[in-house]
């Protein structure tokens, strides 16, 4: 397989944040004592490392991604499960944010029920997303093979594409997903400024809601919006050329964009020097011997 500097740089982003870092994100959530995180994060989280590996299944069947179209039965399966873990993470995003809203609302009316702690709820939010991802995967593969001659990778593309109209109503589905998640956390800013005539404060961190956790989700959302319109100038507007690289390597950083904006907490920090350290003696410790 031969490479270009943006067909690396592409997959290198792709591997480094959604095969390595997304991860050990989980493992560390999952396997620290002193890691507690939400399981709705957990499960948005993992939705990206799907996505990291849909972008990468034409680097994983070693295909020429330059010079050659890859195999149509592999390109529509890399198409379908593309478009369906866009949703996936967009959906998982939605009920994050609904989580976090629900969680600041409790707080401001003071005596409400905290629906974020809800077993039924935290259910809901987490099994949502997979259902729509799965429908839309099936979707793509029923359209795709009634069409085939629909499913190409464009010139300088890293992944597949589906040419048709229900296709490109997958992404408005989406896109109406990433509008309700900005709705809430406009929802949220306004909650805040109420809370804080009121002189009633979350915690500055730590918690299910806390100023911080606001922040990076602020911090995220200004990035994915990037994403996003990248997204729709490849997926609208195809182009030839440098631009149309750059766009594809901007949808690549995301995952790398989720650890730095959720995987950098202190108490994350803290589990991964202890893994490394446990890694290390166990090294050190067979070498020895």
């Amino acid at each position: 397989m031969r490479f270009t500097p943006a067909t690396f740089t592409f997959f290198l982003f792709l591997i480094i944040g959604g095969h390595v870092l997304l991860p050990v994100l989980v493992a560390a959530s999952i396997i620290s004592r002193d890691v507690h995180r939400n399981p709705i994060l957990i499960s948005w989280i993992f939705a990206w490392m799907v996505y990291s590996v849909s972008m990468c299944l034409l680097l994983y069947s070693g295909e020429n991604l330059l010079y050659s179209q890859p195999p149509r039965t592999l390109c529509l399966a890399q198409a379908a499960v593309n478009y369906s873990s866009v949703v996936l993470c967009t959906f998982g995003a939605l009920m994050f944010v609904v989580n976090l809203w629900l969680s600041i609302r409790s707080i401001a009316l003071e005596k409400a029920p905290c629906y974020a702690n809800n077993r039924i709820w935290r259910c809901f939010a987490i099994i949502f997303p997979c259902a729509i991802f799965l429908i839309v995967l099936l979707l793509v593969l029923l359209v795709g093979s009634a069409h085939p001659t629909e499913v190409f990778r464009e010139y300088a593309s890293f992944f597949c594409s589906v040419d048709l109209p229900i296709i490109r109503g997958v992404q408005g589905f989406a896109a109406m997903a990433l509008f309700a998640m900005l709705v809430f956390e406009v929802w949220i800013a306004v909650l805040l400024g109420q809370m804080h005539k009121r002189k009633v404060y979350l915690r500055k961190s730590g918690g299910p809601a806390s100023y911080h956790l606001c922040i990076r989700v602020a911090f995220f959302t200004v990035y994915i919006l990037l994403a996003i319109a990248a997204t729709v100038c490849i997926w609208t507007r195809p182009t030839r050329g440098p631009f149309e690289s750059f766009t594809d390597i901007i949808l690549s950083t995301v995952p790398l964009a989720v650890f730095l904006c959720f995987g950098t907490q202190r108490d994350l920090v803290r589990a991964y020097v202890c893994g490394i350290l446990w890694v290390w003696k166990r090294i050190f410790n067979r070498k020895r011997y």
